[in-house]
């Protein structure tokens, strides 16, 4: 088993192998771990990446989490994958709980600005429809970055290009 730079929950993954991030994958620390299974993002690991792992004769499978509440589904779909339905579905349930409390605790809040950053260099962010920036009560506040350094779901690249594919990444 191995997983990504940033993985630090629970506690006992700070221990895995690590093989890379969505962006840059050392191909050859995953396939010495032998995976019977590689999980992308759905909407952050680039189509060169999953078409790469493919090449390579692994079997990917795409985890999706656009709201919030997508991920008590990926976490069920998890343990479907692994063969550990029961203690996935306990961890669905507890986080769904969770969330729930969380928004009858601040429903009255007013709301807050929110800027969510994955990475520094180059700065990668999230915006479109990340229901973290909706619940409970949090505001985008990414739309005005702009610039070579920016990168995410809208960035305009120094080529002067517009992107906001799945995936895109400016480096440039």
């Amino acid at each position: 088993m191995g997983a990504d730079a940033y993985s630090d929950y629970p506690e006992e993954a700070r221990a895995l192998p690590r093989i890379g991030d969505a962006f840059q994958v050392d191909y050859e620390r995953v396939l010495a771990l032998h995976p019977d299974l590689v999980l992308v993002w759905d909407t952050g690991t680039p189509e060169p990446v999953i078409e790469k792992l493919r090449s390579l004769g692994l079997r990917v499978e795409r985890i999706a989490t656009a709201r919030l509440e997508d991920i008590a589904e990926a976490i069920r779909r998890i343990g479907v994958l692994a063969g550990t339905e029961a203690q996935a579905e306990e961890a669905a349930v507890h986080f769904t709980a969770q969330i729930a409390e969380l928004r009858r605790k601040h429903a009255q809040d007013a709301p807050v600005s929110v800027f969510f950053q994955i990475s520094v260099a180059p700065l990668f962010y999230h915006q479109r429809r990340a229901s973290h920036q909706r619940h409970p009560g949090g505001v985008r506040r990414a739309q005005h970055i702009r610039g070579p350094e920016a990168a995410g779901t809208a960035c305009e690249c120094r080529s002067g290009t517009r992107a906001q594919s799945r995936g895109h990444h400016c480096r440039q």
